[in-house]
């Protein structure tokens, strides 16, 4: 693959596809911080999935890359991503807003978002569904309604979202629970 790093200059797509294969190791040897590298390189040229992965690295810090923890920063490159049509990183600045990383909160907000994301029949619905029926559940950015939980919650294990898969069973017995557990049951 280090043949191929003359070829991807100039090129911002194959700049990031570079940065992807350093950092799950694929067709070379795993390199965090050679993927940094490589994806700062397409986003300064201007690639909307390399500014999401940069910004995703930004907002969480990632030791094995190097990259200290910058959730400002991370959220400005993840929202440019989504205008310049990077559809993906719409679920991202969703979770933004609804946990106020980055950007000031505004779980209201963060909700529109993802009820935009699910209305749009987008390929990361299930996962807006189960973040929304967590919000739900915990009455972030909405009224805590264990109902309209399960049923969210149903709805993204329906279409094969894991955590709503796990979550459901609890958001259940919650809903029909009479003890005041710390749940919004």
């Amino acid at each position: 693959m280090d043949e191929c790093k003359p070829l991807v200059h100039g090129h911002p797509v194959a700049m990031g596809r570079l940065a992807d294969c350093y950092y799950i190791g694929w067709g070379v040897t795993e390199d965090p911080a050679q993927a940094a590298v490589w994806y700062q390189k397409a986003a300064d040229l201007g690639n909307a999935a390399a500014k999401s992965a940069l910004g995703t690295m930004l907002m969480n810090g990632d030791a094995r890359a190097g990259v200290v923890a910058d959730a400002t920063r991370g959220f400005a490159l993840v929202r440019e991503a989504f205008a310049q049509g990077f559809k993906l990183a719409l679920h991202k600045v969703a979770c933004c807003y609804l946990t106020g990383k980055g950007v000031e909160m505004d779980a209201v907000h963060g909700v529109t978002i993802l009820r935009q994301i699910i209305n749009e029949g987008d390929d990361h619905a299930p996962q807006a569904q189960a973040r929304l029926a967590y919000c739900y559940y915990v009455g972030n950015g909405v009224e805590a309604d264990t109902v309209q939980a399960s049923l969210w919650c149903q709805r993204a294990a329906d279409g094969g979202d894991e955590d709503a898969i796990h979550m459901l069973p609890m958001i259940r017995t919650c809903n029909f629970c009479s003890a005041r557990c710390g749940g919004a049951g």
